[in-house]
């Protein structure tokens, strides 16, 4: 297997791009999810994006691993349209990650409620998050759905099935915890509307 030589995000130590964490200042090599941004300041987040942006220009690294990693720095700053480039990079060839998936429809909302978005938006939206749920069925997954079919479909009186009570109602049998809820909102930039309150 090919070692992937790259500088660490946090601390620049040489590091391999193949290690979950770096072994100098304990943080993340590679951002795989939300979480391994969601306590890292904005400083922190800026000298990330800048190494994985010097590492797709010099060709380090894992480049797949670079755009996502990009993609979740991004959400996090709250950029979405640069965070929307790099989802959809990241996707390409990336069939077997669920939560890249439910990330990227989240930032297809640009930190707008549901309600906000034009119908192709959201259609998109779902067609991700869908996605993400044929590859692993996750309560939060359906919870996003539940989510988009209130505050978009049933606030515009639009007559869909499933409905939103129903994707929350299967949401709840696989099993959601109030941390992924809360989670998800803050991906989201808006507040948890009381109707689908857990």
């Amino acid at each position: 297997m090919e070692v992937l030589s790259v500088n660490c995000p946090a601390c620049q130590a040489p590091v391999s791009q193949e290690m979950k964490e770096c072994p100098f200042c304990g943080k993340p090599i590679v951002v795989t999810s939300f979480k391994d941004v969601r306590a890292l300041s904005n400083l922190e987040l800026n000298k990330y994006q800048s190494s994985y942006n010097r590492n797709i220009s010099a060709g380090k690294g894992n480049q797949n691993n670079n755009e996502i990693s990009l993609a979740f720095i991004f959400l996090k700053l709250k950029m979405y349209d640069k965070a929307n480039i790099h989802f959809d990079k990241a996707i390409e060839s990336n069939f077997e990650n669920s939560e890249l998936f439910f990330a990227a429809s989240i930032s297809k909302l640009c930190g707008k409620k549901a309600f906000l978005n034009m119908r192709p938006t959201i259609n998109e939206a779902e067609r991700l998050i869908n996605i993400a749920i044929e590859i692993e069925p996750r309560g939060i997954y359906y919870y996003f759905l539940a989510y988009l079919r209130y505050d978009y479909h049933y606030r515009k009186s639009f007559n869909v099935s499933p409905n939103y009570r129903q994707y929350f109602d299967k949401a709840v049998s696989i099993g959601i915890s109030r941390h992924d809820i809360d989670v998800m909102y803050e991906m989201l930039g808006v507040s948890c509307p009381d109707e689908i309150r857990l």
